[in-house]
């Protein structure tokens, strides 16, 4: 994928070159708004459903749980990362822990 996107962008620049596009301004984004506390509650809830389901389920609820329970350690790291960046670390744990509990269970 690397190759295909510095190919794609080498020739686009070589064509810019070749029929001698103007280069245009790129005007500035507004800034997105910040997070409400719903989008916290919702993912945290996310996050502590999950846990609990592969802590305390069974094999097959744990492996069902697993996928949001990392998808709700990533953009809790998303979105708490913003706020401390030491949380980046506390999040990439809990998504480890969970795929190593993933695969204990799958032996």
């Amino acid at each position: 994928m690397v190759g295909t996107l510095l190919f794609t962008a080498q020739i686009t620049v070589y064509i810019r070159g070749v029929v001698q596009t103007p280069v245009k301004e790129i005007a500035k984004a507004k800034p997105s708004p910040p997070f409400l506390l719903s989008h916290y509650v919702a993912w945290s809830a996310i996050f502590v459903a999950s846990l609990i389901a592969t802590v305390f389920g069974g094999p097959e609820l744990a492996r069902q749980a697993a996928l949001p329970m990392g998808l709700a350690a990533t953009v809790g790291g998303y979105l708490l990362g913003g706020l401390h960046s030491g949380l980046h670390f506390c999040c990439a744990s809990c998504h480890r822990s969970t795929a190593v509990h993933r695969q204990r269970e799958n032996r």
